[in-house]
């Protein structure tokens, strides 16, 4: 009765729930994976793949540990379902089709060459193209730049000697240019061994078709994926940009601008992940854009109106140096209210080494004269009382 108990109580050790089973699958091999203790189920670990037991205090049936204990037919693991084909049998299905019109040999591709060790074209291949100025080069063939397209995975460059260079994408689907209907690439070889030539289709509207093509053959997950980025591309950028003018808006520090997309994605905006523009030299050009923006609809109102006022001062930012800040106030000809914005700021002491009335009118009248704001239109001046400023005889004012 003593070896019963073990059994028992070993099962419940053996057999975890099924969500802890599925967590042995890995992901670089195709096929699950069952571990095996010898020394739960005696001889015949293999019984107790894919068995079951509930755990607690209630005891496994006797008839059950009877049949754990009878050799058991070996389980045969099965192998994961591939969504969609992979890259290689997709090239190697490609290049079926393109071997029924020429020898093996005198096929290159990617795939292909390798395997036989093939690292150039033919002699005779090469004594064909020595009067040409432009010549193959086969190691195009391996460069992910020029051959690899990362949409697809899919090596498209092949090349058979005595003819040329073939796209197998555009080859599978039969695309044409849409302006002189010519096939090259598809159908006709391409005879232009340049680095440019290639560069060229692949960034062709013959190419992108076929692509497009290829996409909708598939119906994979990742053209579902760009099918989704192209339709809330305009709707995540709005949203990227409200985000920026709220940062500018409540005064925050730009650098909070990516934890607060983030935080929208957390919180239900799922397609803010598409937006991608990111580092901080994005997110500066962001900010300085939105400003730009900003500034063009302040001055398309300011010169509607009939008069301006400034209010100008110098100060000191974090980093000690003096600037010259300025406001503009306006009575806004859409709404006919007294309005107050943001104008610009200099740095004072770019082309001189004090801060004097001189060098702050340079400034102002350099500025005014950019923002196309005439100095007639100016009917009030406002600053604190230093005599830089507003000085009876060397302020800003006089």
């Amino acid at each position: 009765m003593s070896a019963p108990k073990k059994t028992q109580r070993t099962l419940f050790e053996v057999f975890q729930p099924q969500q802890k089973r599925q967590r042995r699958e890995t992901e670089n091999c195709p096929y699950f994976t069952f571990s095996t203790t010898t020394d739960t189920v005696g001889s015949n670990p293999e019984a107790a793949v894919g068995s079951e037991c509930s755990t607690g205090s209630t005891t496994c049936p006797a008839d059950v540990v009877q049949e754990l204990e009878t050799p058991q037919p070996k389980a045969v693991p099965q192998p994961l379902k591939q969504k969609e084909c992979t890259q290689p049998e997709e090239e190697k299905k490609l290049l079926e089709e393109l071997l029924k019109e020429t020898e093996t040999s005198l096929l290159h591709h990617q795939s292909t060459c390798p395997a036989v060790s093939c690292q150039k074209i033919s002699a005779e291949e090469q004594k064909a193209q020595k009067s040409l100025k432009d010549k193959f080069k086969h190691e195009w063939l391996t460069d992910k730049s020029l051959a690899y397209c990362s949409k697809t995975g899919i090596w498209w460059l092949a090349y058979v000697e005595g003819k040329g260079m073939y796209c197998l994408l555009c080859r599978k689907h039969n695309t044409k240019n849409e302006q002189n209907k010519s096939k090259v690439f598809s159908s006709d070889p391409a005879v232009r061994y340049r680095k440019p030539t290639i560069t060229s289709h692949a960034g062709s509207r013959q190419h992108l078709a076929a692509i497009e093509a290829e996409h909708l053959q598939r119906v994979s997950t990742f053209h579902k994926e760009s099918v989704n980025r192209e339709n809330v591309a305009d709707d995540v950028l709005y949203k990227a940009l409200m985000s920026v003018y709220w940062i500018a808006k409540h005064e925050i520090p730009i650098r909070k601008l990516v934890p607060l997309l983030q935080l929208l994605e957390k919180v239900g905006v799922t397609e803010m992940k598409y937006f991608t523009h990111r580092s901080a030299g994005s997110v500066r050009e962001l900010f300085l854009t939105l400003g730009q923006v900003i500034l063009e609809q302040l001055l398309e109102k300011v010169h509607r109106s009939n008069f301006v006022g400034l209010l100008c001062d110098d100060v000191t930012d974090i980093a000690t140096l003096g600037q010259f800040i300025s406001f503009i106030q306006f009575v806004d000809p859409d709404s006919g209210e007294v309005r107050t914005d943001f104008l610009f700021v200099e740095n004072a002491l770019a082309n001189s080494k004090s801060a004097d009335a001189q060098t702050l009118l340079t400034i102002l009248t350099s500025k005014l004269q950019e923002l196309k704001i005439t100095t007639e239109k100016c009917s009030s001046f406002v600053s604190d009382g230093a005599n830089v400023m507003l000085g009876a005889r060397s302020g800003l004012a006089t």
